[in-house]
């Protein structure tokens, strides 16, 4: 028994020294926000921003928006595209780029539903205007993100060559699940992110990718197309061809919208499935390593054989520790996005009971469910046709 309790303490060291090392890493990754608009547009390099949309809320309107007010030249390229005229974001699209065309470059791209037999449905709906895109950067920017004024001068300055991506801030959430989605991305996934580039494995966070069609070319796209986690794609694709990935200094923002418990749920779950077949062994420490409870009752184990009579001081120090991890990732944030960013302590809590009930979700089928369509998934995280 002894022998357990030391394995179960070593896991539970293992754990504090990850959830210290993100904090620690995304603090020192991110700089202090300050707006770097003022590039001559001359000077910049021209971009061309696919941004593949999907359904309508009153929040993706404000987030389509916020990119009409970005310092576009004359080169850059603006292109929404659009699955179908069915899709019910069709008419407002249009009616933006009616609106917009003639003051910044502007264009809608509808691709059809099938699209050289690509089973990814967000490359399906980019692939054709990425073809017709006539800059060589090339900037692949979800529907839900919102542009600062000077996102274009940043992705500038900051880009030299392989993959530019963003951790993502979750802000505005308007529901208690909009809240377990903030604290998800800001807590779990942002230390996934950097403590995977920290181990010398860059992941790509699919949000936000810029890159240079030289380098990454239609073939790469279609090679994305056959999996089902197009950024894990892109980023194993980089590392292929000897590309690095970067991330910004600062965060992309994420408006969240009415976000309801059953598509919060099923977003994790289709995610942590697809980790599961990308990584298997890291998705089987996950309910161990990178939770709060799950740690913590790793540690209550090995002292309950070790030492008994400290379990209840054991849990408060574990669980005020982890608290405190949590509030200097905050605050790293607070400091790269220069805003005040409301949480919820209650949506953090419930986040971490939660997490090894929704781990059991994803290990017991590999079907996911996404736009609108349900996929079987094989190992290394391609979609079965």
């Amino acid at each position: 028994m002894k022998i357990l309790g030391v394995f179960l303490l070593l896991v539970w060291a293992m754990a504090i020294v990850l959830s210290a090392l993100g904090s620690i890493l995304v603090r020192k990754k991110f700089r202090e926000y300050k707006s770097v608009r003022g590039t001559s547009r001359k000077n910049r390099r021209p971009i061309t921003i696919l941004k593949p949309v999907r359904g309508i809320t009153d929040e993706l309107k404000q987030s389509i928006y916020s990119f009409s007010s970005l310092d576009y030249s004359s080169q850059d390229e603006l292109i929404f595209c659009v699955e179908s005229p069915a899709d019910p974001c069709y008419s407002f699209i249009r009616s933006f780029v009616n609106k917009f065309q003639g003051i910044i470059p502007v264009r809608l791209v509808v691709n059809g539903i099938t699209q050289g037999g690509i089973l990814n449905p967000k490359i399906r709906n980019i692939y054709k205007a990425f073809c017709s895109a006539k800059n060589d950067l090339v900037l692949i920017s979800d529907d839900d993100v919102q542009a600062r004024f000077d996102y274009l001068d940043r992705l500038n300055e900051e880009f030299d060559g392989g993959i530019l991506t963003a951790i993502i801030l979750a802000r505005d959430p308007l529901t208690f699940s909009g809240q377990l989605e903030q604290m998800m991305m800001m807590s779990f996934y942002t230390k996934g992110l950097v403590l995977t580039e920290f181990l010398g494995h860059s992941c790509v966070m699919g949000k936000s990718m810029m890159f240079s069609k030289m380098e990454i070319n239609h073939e790469c796209m279609l090679i994305a197309g056959e999996y089902l986690a197009e950024d894990y794609a892109f980023g194993d694709i980089a590392r292929r061809l000897g590309l690095k990935i970067k991330f910004l200094s600062h965060p992309v923002d994420q408006r969240l919208s009415r976000l309801n418990f059953g598509d919060f749920w099923n977003r994790h779950i289709r995610w942590g499935r697809l980790r599961k077949y990308i990584a298997p062994w890291g998705f089987i420490v996950e309910p161990f390593i990178f939770s709060m409870i799950g740690s913590g009752l790793c540690g209550s184990l090995a002292l309950k054989i070790l030492e008994p009579n400290s379990i209840w001081l054991f849990l408060l120090c574990h669980c005020i520790f982890w608290i405190t991890q949590e509030k200097s990732l905050t605050d790293g944030f607070k400091k790269a996005s220069g805003a005040c960013i409301p949480t919820n302590p209650l949506a953090y809590l419930v986040t971490n009971l939660l997490h090894p009930f929704m781990w059991l979700d994803m290990a017991i089928s590999n079907r996911t469910y996404w736009r609108g369509r349900t996929y079987k998934l094989k190992l290394g995280g391609k979609i079965k046709q």
